[in-house]
């Protein structure tokens, strides 16, 4: 991008006179074609008109409209003659008001203005030149509000004479008496602005316009994706900087999800006085909802609260039995992969592991055994054991919860409102243990076992008690992927501590995490903000076009997406160690036992995703090939058939199809 600056800015220097193409060079559209501002006038149309299809009568009027004209050229004012004449009314508002949404959705291309800038610095004469049917006073206009002054404009609207056939360099030839050979004029299009000056013998730039660089594409044919995509692809390909890929991450991939559940959080929440939200997954979202209040003058008192399930759950099993206290205790999620030490269990509670050797042997443990079915009945006989130490604990932990969240001000409000990721509403649930009020919560996504004093006074935005359930699917399927873009730059909320007369949390380790979180989320959150200016079009925006470009994400794959996970890691629960997101394997592993491999990579952060240490992309996709398809896969299923699993086939057929026409699909 850099390179291609400094040899455009090259050619200025070789030139007198500047001109510059308009649309997509200097002014770029926040939609992704220009005839999708048709559709924002369709409901304007219908309702002020009774005009239906707005979109199809505006692109057939501008054809119609050029017939028996000069150059086949024409203007905004005949599009509309031939769409009154069609309805037989005068449609003068519409016409209005689709300059006005010209107005508003155009804006410069940050790319183009350094140039114009250098050009301006440099002291040359800078012209623009454009084959548009708006009126030169408009584009004048427009060009002045995006920081562009030009020395004079030139449109073919004026006097149907266009850059095409070089009737309109012609005519600014003479009009400025200037010589073609120091004349530079830039462009995106391949004719009018690059092969037809240079006939002229007019130096000309091809500038490839973002949508050209881009491969965005607006499968809902709705305004909602084609503003949230153009402006994605503007803030890419038209950066004057070199994006990092996970810069490139947050725009593309996260900022929909931030606006489209910050919206929803709005709309549901604007008449409230609070809203808390919850550490980590509340922290890029309360920056976003800030941004809605601010914009839309909205008086809404907000907080962060630092909190997570081992913070607020456990200090509130001190009032719970002691039964339902050492499930939550021992509580850890084999199909994440997720190992749990009772070390953690103790270091979780601030008791030392190491004052505990003699209770240790009289169970047969110690303080690195990890929990499974074999050994939980034995963990939870010794964690009763010392339950009257494990109590004490919980009981310091929980009024300095309750003091934490009186400094919060939790008390000064009827009821409470609380912004959290989701599931199953466990800190809401807590919650009602250590403040009695009414507490409604706000999720990204709620599950059917949401605990009952929790699933009436709350409400999922992509989906609620699991539906509908291709939505609730397609995340669920990688939640921890979910999960991540939510988290916060710090480290999860471990508990608290008194400090200098304040209560202050106790962050756990995010080093490895932080940077990438914070690159993407600067992005993502930048890039609300310019979806913010269209938010009377945004408003109704639904949940499967916020959720396309991520979910598009998970489900590719690509080795370089991979390579930006490779080195993620997060916690699984309370304090169970750190699990990579996109385990790495060796070559000689894997194929020495594909079924580990299956199994392993099942249980990935990531779903299935998995690299080959030493591999290039190249390698890496050939090798996978060969180990997901079909035959190969068949090959792994007939070696580990034994005796035990023929007779568990013949008692249970219909579970192993199912299991056999699974493992056939899987990665297909």
């Amino acid at each position: 991008m850099q390179e291609e600056i400094k040899n455009l800015k090259k050619l200025i220097d070789e030139n007198e006179v500047i001109s510059f193409d308009v649309f997509d060079t200097l002014l770029l559209r926040n939609i992704l074609k220009p005839t999708d501002l048709f559709l924002v006038l369709n409901s304007f149309a219908l309702e002020n008109y009774q005009i239906k299809n707005f979109y199809e009568v505006r692109i057939s009027a501008e054809k119609e409209s050029r017939v028996g004209h000069e150059n086949n050229e024409t203007t905004l004012e005949d599009i509309y003659k031939v769409i009154s004449k069609k309805f037989d009314q005068d449609t003068k508002k519409i016409m209005e008001r689709e300059l006005e949404l010209e107005e508003k959705f155009l804006v410069a291309n940050p790319w183009m203005q350094e140039i114009y800038k250098y050009a301006k610095k440099k002291k040359k004469h800078i012209l623009a030149i454009s084959d548009m049917y708006l009126p030169k006073k408009f584009i004048k206009k427009i060009l002045e509000n995006n920081g562009y002054q030009l020395d004079e404009i030139y449109v073919s609207s004026e006097n149907f004479q266009v850059k095409g056939n070089k009737t309109l360099f012609e005519y600014v030839k003479k009009k400025e008496k200037i010589s073609p050979e120091k004349w530079l004029h830039i462009g995106d299009n391949k004719i009018s602005d690059y092969e037809s000056p240079k006939e002229m013998g007019i130096n000309a730039y091809h500038y490839l316009s973002v949508g050209s660089r881009s491969a965005f594409k607006n499968k809902s044919d709705t305004i909602e994706e084609s503003i949230l995509k153009g402006i994605e692809q503007n803030a890419i390909f038209a950066s004057t900087e070199e994006l990092s890929d996970w810069e490139i991450f947050g725009i593309k991939y996260v900022s929909p999800l931030y606006y489209g559940f910050t919206n929803w959080i709005y709309q549901l929440t604007k008449h409230k006085d609070n809203i808390y939200f919850l550490a980590r997954d509340g922290y890029a979202i309360k920056q976003v909802y800030e941004m809605f209040t601010k914009k839309l003058n909205k008086n809404i008192d907000t907080y962060y609260l630092y909190c997570s399930r081992a913070a607020f759950q456990i200090p509130t099993l001190c009032d719970k039995e002691k039964a339902y206290a050492l499930d939550i205790l021992t509580r850890y999620n084999p199909t994440m992969n997720q190992k749990l030490k009772i070390e953690n269990i103790l270091k979780t509670l601030k008791l030392d592991a190491d004052n505990y050797e003699k209770q240790f042997r009289n169970f047969d443990l110690n303080k690195d055994v990890i929990l499974d079915q074999t050994n939980l009945y034995r963990v939870k006989k010794f964690l009763s054991y010392i339950y009257d130490d494990i109590l004490e604990k919980l009981k310091e932990k929980k009024e300095l919860v309750e003091e934490y969240l009186k400094e919060m001000n939790l008390d000064k409000y009827d009821s409470l409102n609380i912004v959290d990721i989701g599931w199953a509403g466990s800190t809401q649930y807590a919650l009602y243990d250590l403040v009695d009020k009414k507490i409604t919560g706000y999720y990204f996504g709620t599950r059917k076992n949401m605990y009952d004093d929790v699933k009436y006074n709350s409400f999922g935005y992509m989906f609620d008690a699991e539906e509908p359930k291709e939505r609730f699917k397609k995340v669920d399927d990688n939640v921890m992927m979910y999960e991540f873009i939510f988290s916060a730059p710090h480290g999860s909320t471990l508990g608290f501590k008194k400090e200098k007369g304040k209560i202050v949390p106790i962050l756990g380790d995010n080093e490895e995490n932080k940077i990438f979180i914070e690159q993407f989320q600067k992005t993502a959150i930048d890039t609300c903000q310019k979806y913010l200016k269209y938010y009377d079009e945004l408003k109704t925006i639904s949940p499967e076009i916020v959720l396309d470009n991520y979910n598009e994400f998970i489900e590719e794959k690509t080795y370089k997406s991979l390579e930006m996970f490779v080195n993620i890691k997060e916690s699984v629960g309370y304090d169970g160690g750190k699990i990579s997101f996109v385990p790495v394997f060796k070559e000689e592993e894997i194929r020495k036992d594909l079924t580990k491999l299956y199994k392993e990579i099942s249980t990935a952060l990531w779903k299935n995703s998995f690299l080959i240490e030493g591999k290039n992309e190249e390698e890496y996709n050939a090798i996978k090939k060969e180990l997901f398809s079909k035959k190969t896969r068949i090959k792994c299923l007939l070696k580990n058939i034994n005796i035990k699993t023929i007779l568990r086939a013949i008692r249970y057929p219909r579970t192993t199809l199912r299991k056999i026409k699974m493992v056939l699909k899987k990665n297909d």
